[in-house]
């Protein structure tokens, strides 16, 4: 029987480099396994206590192969397909992901959409949020939805695509029955923070996950 490992097992990678804004992570991915576009994932930032410290959220913007010297010379050589085809297959990849944070999880579980007092450690671990802490993060109980994160991504300037990305994944957590109302509830928060670039506004609700 084939058990699937948490969110707590599954490790993405860890950190290369950070501040307060967001983060590098490295990882070195066997065969094309790598982390989704757009995808959402958590590291904890320093504390006296491993149970205080607060989860911080991000989402990955970009996803990087490092420069890899076998790689450089095959391009050069001649080889059959089916060799490259089992290089793809059976070398470990070294790859970069770029992230950018999007708030955190504050030891009691309530989500923060600004950024962390402090960044993350080098090396340490970095795991995907699953789907039950990804609606804690963007729900507002009874007050509907939280939006901070959207401004937080815009000011970062992230390209358009990671941002379209970053709210598919984000729809894709919720119960089918919230998904119409954080799909309005985006289109309202957009319009009010684009207000003053309209052709970028339109650009990206044509674009928008249905």
């Amino acid at each position: 029987m084939v058990t699937i490992p948490s969110a707590d097992q599954r490790l993405v990678g860890r950190v290369l480099r950070s501040d307060v804004a967001g983060f590098t992570l490295g990882c070195r991915v066997l065969g094309l396994a790598i982390p989704d576009f757009g995808g959402f994932v958590r590291v904890q930032t320093p504390a006296a206590a491993a149970t205080s410290a607060p989860k911080v959220l991000g989402t990955i913007t970009d996803i990087r192969f490092e420069e890899d010297l076998f790689v450089r010379q095959l391009v050069s050589a001649d080889v059959r397909e089916e060799y490259i085809a089992d290089q793809r297959q059976k070398r470990i990849l070294p790859i970069e992901v770029h992230v950018v944070h999007v708030g955190y999880l504050d030891a009691q579980g309530r989500a923060h959409h600004h950024l962390p007092s402090q960044p993350p450690l080098s090396l340490q671990a970095i795991h995907p949020c699953d789907p039950a802490e990804l609606r804690a993060f963007l729900s507002a109980g009874a007050r509907g939805w939280q939006m901070g994160f959207v401004q937080l991504l815009l000011d970062a300037r992230v390209p358009d695509e990671a941002l379209m990305a970053s709210l598919d994944h984000a729809l894709a957590a919720l119960d089918e029955r919230d998904r119409s109302e954080f799909r309005r509830e985006i289109f309202r928060e957009l319009a009010r923070l684009l207000s003053q670039d309209l052709r970028r506004l339109d650009s990206l609700l044509r674009r928008f996950p249905r």
